[in-house]
């Protein structure tokens, strides 16, 4: 019987177009259930949605807090926050997401580089799937796409929001120097998750490694699933006209799009270098 993926992924990697490709499959034919209002439960906040006090004129980030109701999973956005740290959510979506499987329902879902406070934690409950590390080998280029999604808050053009995305790409953005720090975070982050492929092969499980220049075509994408998923009957089980429900692919040109490029380059290729992450790729 073919594994269900379980997809381990930093952003920016085409990890998206993966995942929803695949969904039809995993869930029509190998009975993964569909996480209702998010995909990628273990994020921890939402940068699109922010709760607005009218009295204090404060603005807060919604967390993502799951909850079951009549065997359903959903996905809620709360403010004030549940949790003081990434961990104690982890462990609190793993505990409901094991309470599901007992009730007989697992579920399709993407792990983010969230999962790494609990990444032994969350490799284990999945362990009956075929795991799938999402990677970028340009890292330069790879840091300057998360700056950018970050600042504009666009993580994926797609055909509703093209006109919008592409009005806002042609704006340009700047890179404010609070911002800089979330280079470190992202990398060492990467870091770490991209280690995890030093567990999978340690505990013998089934797994493969993509990248994202590997996947700059539908066929070449359509190949890679036939590997991840065993077969390619998952072609039969997808829907008229899904594409247009995809991510889009827009190449980029950095330096022209960050107006302080100039200044920010530097930043990033030290970044690089004193995180090592290069020989993870």
């Amino acid at each position: 019987m073919n594994k269900a993926p379980f997809f381990i992924s930093a952003p920016r990697t085409r990890s998206s177009v993966l995942f929803e490709t695949a969904q039809f499959y995993v869930e029509n034919v190998l009975n993964k259930k569909s996480l209702h209002n998010h995909k990628e439960l273990f994020l921890e906040f939402s940068r699109n949605t922010e709760f607005y006090d009218l009295k204090t004129d404060e603005r807060n980030i919604a967390e993502l807090y799951p909850v079951v109701k009549n065997n359903v999973l959903d996905v809620h956005y709360i403010y004030p926050h549940v949790f003081d740290t990434r961990k104690e959510r982890n462990l609190y979506k793993l505990k409901l997401l094991q309470q599901q499987k007992d009730n007989g329902y697992e579920y399709n879902t993407k792990g983010t580089v969230q999962i790494i406070d609990t990444s032994t934690e969350v490799i284990e409950f999945y362990n009956d799937r075929h795991f799938v590390l999402t990677k970028r080998r340009n890292i330069e280029d790879y840091v300057c796409s998360f700056l950018v999604a970050y600042i504009t808050k666009f993580f994926h053009a797609r055909h509703h929001n093209i006109d919008r995305y592409t009005a806002r790409i042609d704006e340009k953005v700047h890179v404010d120097t609070n911002i800089i720090s979330n280079i470190y975070k992202l990398l060492d982050q990467t870091r770490e998750l991209w280690k995890l492929e030093e567990y999978l092969k340690q505990q013998g499980y089934t797994y493969t490694v993509t990248y994202y220049e590997d996947l700059d075509t539908q066929d070449k994408i359509n190949n890679c699933l036939t590997d991840i998923l065993g077969t390619s009957d998952w072609i039969n089980h997808l829907p008229e006209n899904f594409e247009n429900h995809l991510p889009i692919k827009i190449d980029k040109v950095y330096s022209d799009i960050i107006k302080n490029y100039d200044e920010v380059i530097p930043v990033i290729r030290q970044k690089i270098k004193e995180s090592e992450i290069e020989q993870y790729i």
